[in-house]
């Protein structure tokens, strides 16, 4: 969960795709199945928080049971909307190794 001003938002973490940092500073971008947020965090916080989500990146946390494609070569995740992220090195070995347990 998380508040814009007075509004709290819930989502089933099943919902969720990508939460990452914005290019404002502070601010987080949370991609779901039915829509796209923008709040005040860090992502660290949520990393703690929420154990089911995967560090893929500096700068992303992700829902392994939502990604549709890996490709290791180029290092890209997708979802089953246009979405997609860049996987970093040194965490593609622990990826692979979760989509593998996952499935």
């Amino acid at each position: 969960n998380f508040s814009i001003g007075v509004r709290v938002f819930n989502f089933d973490l099943d919902d969720v795709l990508i939460l990452e940092t914005a290019k404002i500073p502070h601010r987080l971008n949370l991609f779901t199945k039915s829509g796209k947020y923008e709040f005040y965090g860090r992502l660290q916080d949520y990393e703690k928080k929420y154990t089911e989500l995967f560090r893929c990146s500096r700068s992303a946390l992700i829902n392994i049971k939502n990604i549709s494609e890996y490709n290791a070569s180029t290092k890209m995740i997708y979802f089953d909307s246009s979405l997609s992220c860049k996987c970093s090195i040194t965490k593609t070995r622990e990826l692979k190794r979760r989509i593998l347990a996952y499935k």
